[in-house]
C-alpha cells in the first residue's frame, strides 16, 4: 500500500512515461456520485476503442471495488499537455443480473477549471451568421441573416459572440441559448429560428452567431455505451492533441487545460446491476 501511495504522489514528476495506478476509489481520491450516472446532454457518442482480451488474473478480484446501480466516479485533477499522449485503461467485470452499461473517459476543463461541455465546442460547420434583429431573453423566435445550413435538432442551440474567422477563438463558447431548434423558415430578407424554449440571452442586431449542438457528456476515449462482460475485460483509449472544434474522442476538446478521469457505471440501469472495477491507469507519454 505504501508503494501505491508513493506512485500516485509522484505520478506527474517523470517526464517520458507517467503511470497512475489505483486500487480502490475511496483511498485514491475518487469521488463517486450514485445519483448522476447520466447527463442532461446526450451521454452517448462513439468510441473507437474496443475491449481487449479477457483475463482470469486472481489479483483483479482482490484489487477491485464494486459499484452498484447508476454511479459516476471522478478522478483527481490532471494537468494536460496537448503535445503528449494520454492513455487511459481499466478492467471491468459485471456481476449483476445483466451486463453493466459503461462510459469511460475524461472530463475536460479550461484554464479556470471550468467544465467544457460538448455544446460549448460542438459547432455545426458553416453556420456562422449574424442576428438580423435584436433578441431578448424571453424570445422563442430569433431572426438571423442566413441559416441555409442550420439544422432542426432538439439538442441544438444558438451560440452568441462567435468568431467568424474560421479559427474558432471563441471556443469553448458558453454564451448559448437554451436547447431545441424546432423550426427553420426562410423569409425575404432573413431566416426565422424557432426555439423550443425562451432564448435566455439578450443581444443586439448584428451579433455574430452560430449553431451548436450537444453531443457526448464527456470525452469517452475508452468506452462509450459498452456492455461490460461477466468476465474481467480491459477497456482503453488514448487522447492526444487539441481539437480545433467539435466533441470527438481522440483529441482534447478546444480549450482543455485540465482533465479528470470519469466513469459512468450502470448508466440508466437499476440497483440489480453491479460492476467491479480494477487497475485503473492513466499514462502520459511523449509522442
Amino acid at each position: 500500500m505504501k508503494d501505491c501511495r508513493k506512485a500516485v504522489k509522484l505520478c506527474w514528476i517523470a517526464a517520458a512515461v507517467v503511470p497512475l495506478s489505483f486500487m480502490a476509489a475511496p483511498r485514491f481520491g475518487f469521488a463517486a456520485d450514485r445519483a448522476s450516472a447520466s447527463s442532461k446532454s446526450n451521454p452517448g457518442g462513439t468510441s473507437s476503442a474496443a475491449p481487449q482480451m479477457p483475463s482470469t488474473d486472481p489479483l483483479l478480484d482482490k484489487m477491485c471495488f464494486p459499484c452498484k446501480g447508476p454511479t459516476t466516479v471522478k478522478g483527481k485533477w490532471i494537468t494536460v499537455d496537448s503535445n503528449k499522449r494520454y492513455t487511459l485503461s481499466g478492467w471491468f467485470k459485471s456481476v449483476g443480473k445483466e451486463p453493466s452499461n459503461l462510459y469511460f473517459g475524461f472530463m475536460c476543463f479550461d484554464a479556470d477549471k471550468k467544465l467544457i461541455a460538448s455544446e460549448h465546442v460542438g459547432i455545426i460547420g458553416a453556420t456562422e451568421t449574424t442576428l438580423y434583429e435584436a433578441c431578448n431573453k424571453e424570445d422563442t423566435l430569433i431572426k438571423v441573416t442566413y441559416a441555409f445550413k442550420w439544422k432542426e435538432d432538439p439538442h441544438a442551440c444558438i451560440a452568441f459572440d462567435v468568431d467568424d474567422s474560421g479559427k474558432y477563438t471563441d471556443l469553448p463558447n458558453r454564451n448559448l441559448s437554451r436547447f431545441g431548434i424546432i423550426n427553420l423558415e426562410e423569409k425575404d430578407r432573413y431566416w426565422e429560428v424557432r426555439l423550443n424554449e425562451p432564448c435566455g440571452r439578450a443581444y443586439p442586431a448584428g451579433t455574430n452567431v452560430r449553431e451548436h449542438s450537444a453531443g457526448p457528456a464527456y470525452l469517452y476515449c475508452a468506452a462509450s455505451a459498452q456492455a461490460a462482460p461477466m468476465g474481467w475485460t480491459q477497456y482503453s483509449g488514448s487522447v492526444m492533441g487539441l481539437s480545433e472544434a467539435g466533441a470527438g474522442n481522440a483529441r482534447w476538446w478546444h480549450g482543455t487545460k485540465y482533465a479528470k478521469l470519469v466513469m459512468l457505471l450502470n448508466s440508466e440501469q437499476d440497483e440489480d446491476c453491479i460492476v467491479l472495477v480494477s487497475s485503473l491507469d492513466v499514462r502520459r507519454e511523449a509522442p
